[in-house]
């Protein structure tokens, strides 16, 4: 066989090969993966495209309730704050309480297990449930420098715009960031229908070609829209850098949150 026509077999192999997969990834993505074998086969597809997970993909459905939004009181939080020497404002735009203390004492034998107990000692004396904030993420934000992130579980369900960001250097906290979004669960539709999280991987991973990424952790929760004062079904992917990805739970469209 001259190596021309040998050549020409091996771009037929691969062009069948890619025409499967690409008829396999559509079909997945507008599909309902009904068993862990159909889960398997979008880890592999994920491996092929050098998208690494670090957890595992969840086999439970989002949350179909619906939230309805309601303006915050915050008076209790700021009060509380006031009481402690350091800048405080709360920004409009983006509904949040920012807090940076005035330095006190400067750690330095400092390390990351000091900066967690500084960490949740803040959130536990702050005057909110703080028993419902779970720990989140600890990112390093430069040398010797966390931030902690802690947000609201409103049973198994993550509320992720009501939230603590709290940043600790050897100089005890240097920021804290408050999101203290508000709601009520609605007596109707706690049947609307979800998208399951192997199709949010099939097509917004998967069919777009991402590639190169590790993927930290994906859950399941609601999410606030500044445009229409809404919160929405979602699905969250985090990477390991902590960039948050999210996609409606109710149709899979992505959701771009600033």
């Amino acid at each position: 066989m001259d190596s021309k026509k040998a050549l020409r077999i091996i771009i037929i192999l691969l062009l069948v090969v890619n025409i499967f997969m690409t008829i396999y990834i559509i079909n997945l993505a507008f599909s309902e993966p009904k068993s862990e074998d159909e889960l398997k086969h979008v880890i592999q597809l994920l491996e092929y495209r050098d998208i690494k997970l670090e957890c595992d993909i969840p086999q439970y459905a989002a949350p179909s309730a619906e939230l309805i939004y309601i303006e915050a009181d915050n008076t209790e939080i700021l009060n509380y704050l006031s009481n402690i020497e350091g800048l405080l404002y709360e920004d409009e735009a983006s509904k949040q309480i920012i807090f940076e203390p005035v330095v006190t004492q400067r750690y330095e034998n400092f390390s990351l297990d000091l900066a967690t107990q500084l960490s949740d000692s803040f959130v536990e004396n702050l005057p909110v449930k703080s028993e419902s904030y779970m720990l989140d993420s600890i990112l390093t934000a430069g040398v010797n420098i966390y931030k902690f992130s802690y947000i609201y579980v409103d049973g198994s369900s993550y509320i992720y715009d009501k939230k603590i960001e709290i940043t600790i250097s050897r100089d005890g906290i240097d920021q804290v960031v408050i999101s203290n979004v508000n709601y009520q669960v609605s007596d109707t539709e706690y049947n609307r229908a979800t998208v399951s999280i192997g199709n949010i991987l099939a097509s917004g991973f998967i069919r777009q070609g991402q590639s190169f990424i590790t993927i930290k952790k994906i859950d399941a929760g609601y999410l606030y829209d500044d445009e229409t004062s809404s919160i929405m079904n979602v699905w969250r992917v985090m990477y390991n850098n902590g960039q948050e990805r999210y996609f409606s739970s109710v149709d899979g469209t992505i959701i771009n949150k600033n």
